[in-house]
């Protein structure tokens, strides 16, 4: 018999031992984790430090994002057991309950402590509860971060690339959280992307847990649902969204039984506030409400066809990863265009997309391009002008975004794997393959140019089956 290692001995396993897997673990993830700290510091020096530093403010108050106490409320009223209350006409809740049932024991620890927290009109300079509440949701906002890191791994990215990648994705998603105060959008589109990841690996069972997940938290990644379809097939396609809807069908229930006419209401209404934030052209389509209050549904509707329209394309993509993730930027980027009222975080998780895709399969130059004008979308989505010529520069930035992202532009870069993983595997997952030969059709020139390539496109999809 032969000896048994340390790890055997201590664990009675021939596998290594939990620390070591655990260690192995965070020097693997030690750059998503420096950056995830980086993330937290710098959220809250913002927050603490911006208004006296910058703004040069008597009162120095804390920057504390406003919609992040309407959370909190509603994690309260979960504590409480309160559930009839979650969609009053008050609330403006608007989604499934995902953030404020996970926040729940938090706020439940932040009242026994007497920390205090500030609502509505009673605002706080100082609200203590933002010393615990602001990290937590920071962090939860950085699950982007390991998710990127996660991708550009699977991509074969090495080295400053990598690091690279991950950095300028990051930053991009840091504002969602950090300014806006919405965590749930990012853990949406954190497993909506490891949804399409299990897709990607033909993990199935966990590719509809991770969707039912998403949907918990942010309806949003239903944008992404026709990507999902075409690329699990027939065969998969059905048993995944029976599975997705487990979690946020049961969710649904309970809510339901206990007020379904406020759901329904907030449902199909879908308020907004075009005094509050930016209104776009769309808003003259939107229902009028209560005083000062549209509804966003009609302008959302639209969004979601223009997006599973787009989403066909898929079909001539399948397996070709750098495309469908730029794909998916797109459809999340009709949010940006069709919403009825426009808050800067709408376009966050397109432009995450697009800078990833970027990192991912672009020269370095075409991608510090594509993430400088992610921040530039930013930046115009966050001010406030006249509708119209506020609307037009507004898309019109996304759209350069978009485009200076697109893997159909200019040539690609060949992935090298990470590890011990074959350069002809990576580059059959992450590189374009030419369109397939259909019977009967011309021959479509070679596809070693762009304009090559872009032909070669549109001549497959002319004449498709």
């Amino acid at each position: 018999m032969s000896a048994l290692t340390p790890a055997q001995s201590t664990w009675g396993s021939s596998g290594p031992a939990p620390w070591a897997r655990a260690v192995g673990w965070i020097r693997r993830r030690a750059w998503p984790l420096s950056l995830t700290v980086a993330s937290i510091v710098l959220g809250m020096a913002y927050s603490l430090w911006w208004s006296g530093a910058v703004r040069h403010s008597h009162l120095h108050y804390w920057l504390v994002p406003a919609d992040l106490w309407l959370t909190v409320r509603d994690a309260h009223l979960v504590t409480w057991g309160a559930l009839p209350y979650l969609y009053g006409s008050q609330t403006a809740l608007v989604t499934l309950p995902g953030l404020p049932i996970l926040l729940a024991p938090l706020a439940g620890a932040v009242q026994l402590a007497n920390l205090s927290e500030s609502f509505g009109p009673w605002t706080l300079v100082h609200p203590t509860a933002w010393l615990v509440y602001g990290p937590v949701t920071l962090a939860l906002g950085s699950s982007l971060i390991f998710v990127a890191d996660a991708w550009v791994n699977a991509a074969g990215l090495v080295g400053w690339r990598r690091r690279m990648a991950v950095l300028a994705a990051g930053a991009v998603a840091w504002d969602m959280t950090a300014r806006w105060g919405h965590p749930e959008d990012a853990l949406a589109l954190a497993a909506a992307l490891c949804c399409l990841m299990a897709v990607k690996d033909e993990r199935w069972v966990r590719a509809g847990w991770y969707l039912g997940l998403a949907l918990c938290f942010q309806p949003l990644v239903i944008l992404l649902l026709p990507i999902l379809v075409i690329q699990a097939g027939r065969r998969h396609a059905l048993p995944l969204l029976l599975r997705a809807a487990i979690l946020p069908g049961g969710l649904l229930a309970v809510v339901l039984a206990v007020d379904a006419h406020d759901v329904v209401r907030s449902a199909l209404e879908q308020p907004n506030f075009p005094l509050l934030d930016q209104p776009t052209p769309w808003s003259r389509l939107s229902p009028h409400m209560a005083a000062h209050t549209i509804g966003a549904g009609p302008s959302r509707l639209i969004a979601l066809a223009v997006a599973w329209a787009l989403g066909g394309l898929g079909r001539r993509w399948r397996g070709q990863w750098p495309r469908l993730l730029w794909l998916g930027s797109v459809m999340l980027a009709t949010r940006g265009v069709f919403e009825a009222v426009m808050v800067p975080y709408y376009v966050i998780p397109a432009l995450f997309l697009a800078v990833l895709t970027a990192w991912m399969g672009l020269p370095t130059w075409r991608a510090l391009i594509a993430t400088g004008a992610a921040f530039a979308t930013i930046v115009m989505y966050s001010s406030r002008g006249p509708m119209w010529s506020w609307w037009l520069e507004s898309c019109g930035v996304l759209l350069a975004t978009v485009l200076a992202s697109s893997p159909l532009l200019g040539p690609l870069r060949s992935p090298r794997p990470s590890g011990g993983g074959s350069p002809d595997r990576a580059r059959s997952n992450f590189r374009p393959s030419a369109p397939p030969a259909i019977p009967g059709s011309y021959a479509v020139p070679s596809t070693s140019s762009t304009a090559g390539r872009l032909f070669a496109d549109v001549a497959t999809m002319a004449v498709g089956r």
